[in-house]
């Protein structure tokens, strides 16, 4: 038997809407619900990385706060600075005094000594006072002298010493200096005082000047220290108004032979002009001496006038370089 269907037959469109409906209802709901967790989380995460952003700006605000010196770490670092400048160019005075001192003259004195100018170089070179500068230390000696050759001597030993890198005449004045020796001039008084001080300034001057003799070895030496003899005697007579008494080297002045010693360093020509030169000089000297014993004396009717002595005096400012050896550390 077959079923016989009465119901009516329902449209082919009736019955796709709706489904369609339905599952387009449900796939905006779930589309909406996506978007709206997406969004919340997007959200979440924004306001976790403002609240990370805001605790990074506090913690870069604090460290330059740390690193912003006060006053007193300010002081502290610059008194550290300067210690470890003054231990960098600290320098071992003593062998440098004693070279100073012990190689001058007995006709010189040290007037004064100091250091070049430090700040100077520092504005010139635009030096960081913590930077150890490579400059040499500049010490500036002022001497007095008697005589010009001890001058050139008292250079030569300097320049000659290890302690120095450099030795250099700045200026060099001649004066005249005035020295007065007390005398009695008043009635009943003891002038012996006078007398002695006179004497004992000519001794020594005197001692001064047989300091610079040699030890005379041979024929030559005597030669020798008669030339340095005379001379001495010309420079005590023009510089201090001393005559120094003659001395017998015994040397022989004859032409044709000369008694030398193998050891000497002078030649027979050496010999010939050194001799002939003394006996220039001699003749100079006798020349000299006899002018002035017939120009006319003038006495001083003021005894304390006569106690009064004029000397030539050589003012030297001398530069000395110091080498990088000398600081200690």
């Amino acid at each position: 038997m077959k079923n016989i269907n009465l119901l009516p037959k329902v449209p082919r469109a009736k019955r796709i809407f709706l489904p369609l409906l339905v599952s387009s209802v449900i796939f905006f709901l779930l589309l909406s619900s996506a978007f709206l967790y997406v969004g919340h989380y997007f959200k979440n995460n924004m306001q976790n990385v403002e609240n990370q952003i805001a605790l990074t700006n506090a913690s870069i605000q604090a460290l330059t706060k740390q690193r912003q010196l006060d006053e007193q770490t300010f002081n502290y670092q610059n008194l550290q600075a300067e210690i470890d400048k003054l231990k960098k160019k600290r320098i071992d005075w003593i062998p440098v005094l004693e070279t100073i001192s012990s190689k001058l003259p007995s006709t010189g004195r040290i007037l004064s000594a100091e250091m070049a100018n430090e700040e100077k170089k520092e504005d010139n070179n635009g030096a960081n006072p913590a930077v150890p500068q490579t400059e040499p230390v500049i010490v500036n000696l002022k001497l007095e002298f008697g005589a010009l050759t001890s001058v050139a001597d008292y250079i030569l030993l300097l320049q000659s010493s290890s302690l120095f890198d450099s030795v250099s005449i700045m200026s060099a004045i001649k004066t005249e200096k005035t020295f007065s020796t007390p005398i009695a001039s008043l009635p009943g008084s003891n002038g012996t005082n006078t007398q002695s001080t006179t004497v004992n300034t000519e001794d020594n001057i005197n001692k001064i000047f047989e300091d610079t003799l040699t030890d005379s070895k041979n024929e030559g030496d005597n030669l020798l220290n008669e030339l340095k003899w005379t001379i001495n005697q010309q420079i005590a007579k023009q510089e201090f108004g001393l005559k120094l008494p003659d001395k017998n080297f015994g040397t022989k002045l004859q032409d044709d032979q000369y008694d030398q010693d193998e050891t000497s360093a002078l030649t027979d020509a050496d010999y010939e002009d050194a001799r002939k030169t003394l006996e220039d000089m001699k003749k100079k000297s006798a020349t000299s001496s006899e002018t002035g014993a017939n120009s006319p004396s003038v006495e001083n009717s003021n005894p304390a006038a006569a106690s009064v002595q004029k000397f030539n005096v050589y003012e030297v400012v001398i530069e000395i370089a110091l080498k990088n050896s000398v600081d200690s550390n």
